[in-house]
């Protein structure tokens, strides 16, 4: 008897809670097709998450790896690998190396440079299916709805894709 009283008010418990829930913050790592504005790819972040982007440097032809930290929604540049002088010459890094900090890293997802991101070792495996197109990645704090509809929407996309 109870129960059947009280039904309504339990309904509005949980919508409230589920509000509460949707609206708090999460930290994320968002791949979007520039041209389109599309989200590819969505991933939760942590502060002192590792994020790298590895690829071939067009003007010296040798391997990189710009390596980040995750830190108060930035990405912070903390070394860049690389056998070529002249690469860290053109980072301005040849000498001495300053922390740099980034909200956004765009980049041209070329066939021939070959372009790896990843999160702490994990490939992004969504960006290869956008080759030579401009992409974008940021580190944004978004409320969770937000985040699990662009999961949601990733997802049906690549289901799509396939």
């Amino acid at each position: 008897m109870f129960v059947k009283k009280r039904w309504k008010e339990g309904l509005i418990i949980i919508g409230i809670g589920m509000v509460i829930f949707l609206n708090q913050p999460v930290n994320s790592l968002i791949v979007r097709e520039v041209a389109k504005n599309k989200v590819i790819a969505i991933k939760k972040l942590r502060g002192k998450d590792v994020v790298v982007l590895s690829h071939i440097n067009s003007i010296y032809d040798v391997e990189v790896r710009e390596v980040f930290e995750v830190r108060d929604n930035f990405f912070v540049l903390k070394k860049v690998e690389t056998s070529s002088w002249g690469v860290r010459e053109y980072y301005g890094i040849a000498d001495t190396f300053i922390e740099r900090r980034f909200s956004k890293i765009p980049f041209r997802n070329t066939t021939d440079r070959n372009f790896i991101f990843s999160v702490n070792g994990e490939n992004v495996k969504e960006i290869l299916k956008f080759r030579d197109r401009s992409l974008l990645v940021e580190v944004n704090s978004i409320k969770r709805g937000e985040y699990y509809w662009n999961k949601l929407m990733t997802k049906l996309n690549k289901e799509v894709l396939l």
